[in-house]
């Protein structure tokens, strides 16, 4: 009797471990147990701070390993390099000016009329008229020929314009072009004035 209580309760302890197991170890406990690890997982995920940018860009920073005197001949060949930069950009403008300014004066030069052709020492001043509150004046060439002048007449090689005709002063004032060593484009006063044999 005794063996049969024993085996009984063997069997039933066997079955009771075997169940146990079965029930410790089963689909549903195992999912129970890796889904647990999956929301942990998750939640380390969403709580993962956002990535941010840096303030500074590091590739602009100098580099702490390089000599200062690396670094310093390197800004120095840097400056060397956009000084003769600018020198260059500004001979070019010079350049540049210069040639527009000698063109203009050029243009002021070129002869239109047969005033213009002449030079001011081969015109001699013949007369000064005021007429109805308005000057005029004329020259007379080598050749004998004569030329009304008013203002505004362009006249010489010069490329000179006829500024002011002066009644009283007796004379013609005249504007004639020319370049600064800075090549500006300015303008000097020349007189023409009547002879006074010519009121003897």
């Amino acid at each position: 009797m005794m063996k049969r209580i024993l085996t009984y309760l063997l069997i039933f302890s066997c079955t009771f471990v075997m169940l146990g197991g079965v029930c410790l170890f089963s689909p549903v406990m195992a999912a129970n147990q890796v889904q647990p690890e999956k929301t942990v997982e998750k939640e380390a995920v969403k709580q993962e701070p956002p990535k941010l940018r840096p303030p500074f860009d590091p590739e602009k920073l100098p580099d702490p390993f390089v000599s200062y005197f690396i670094r310093s001949k390197r800004n120095e060949s840097l400056d060397l390099e956009r000084r003769n930069r600018e020198q260059l950009e500004r001979e070019a403008k010079l350049k540049q000016e210069q040639i527009d300014a000698e063109r203009k004066l050029r243009e002021l030069k070129e002869p239109k009329t047969e005033l213009q052709k002449l030079e001011l020492s081969q015109l001699t001043l013949t007369a000064i008229v005021k007429e109805n509150g308005k000057d005029w004046a004329m020259v007379r060439d080598p050749r004998g020929m004569g030329y009304i002048l008013k203002k505004g007449i362009a006249i010489g090689t010069n490329g000179g314009v006829i500024k002011k005709i002066l009644y009283r002063n007796r004379k013609v004032v005249i504007d004639e072009p020319y370049l600064t060593k800075d090549f500006q484009l300015k303008f000097k006063e020349v007189d023409l004035k009547l002879q006074d044999e010519l009121f003897e």
